[in-house]
């Protein structure tokens, strides 16, 4: 076959990995765990981390949690 012929092939734009779709690690979520536990600041962080912009997967986890809180305070 020619040379040529074979890189033709498709042009696939670069792939720009968005740091806020990467998967916590487990020191990641320690730090979360811990930081929720001091009471205040824990509650603070935990409304920042769900209605700031940062990582989805701790945001969603920090809305679940303050869903949960409000059920278990009703």
């Amino acid at each position: 076959m020619d040379n040529n012929y074979m890189n033709q092939g498709y042009q696939y734009a670069p792939q720009y990995e968005d740091p806020n779709n990467k998967p916590l690690d487990i020191k990641d979520w320690l730090i979360v765990l811990i930081v929720q536990m001091i009471p205040c600041i824990g509650f603070i962080m935990t409304l920042v981390w769900a209605f700031g912009s940062g990582n989805v997967n701790r945001k969603r986890y920090c809305q679940a949690n303050l869903i949960i809180m409000l059920i278990s305070f009703i």
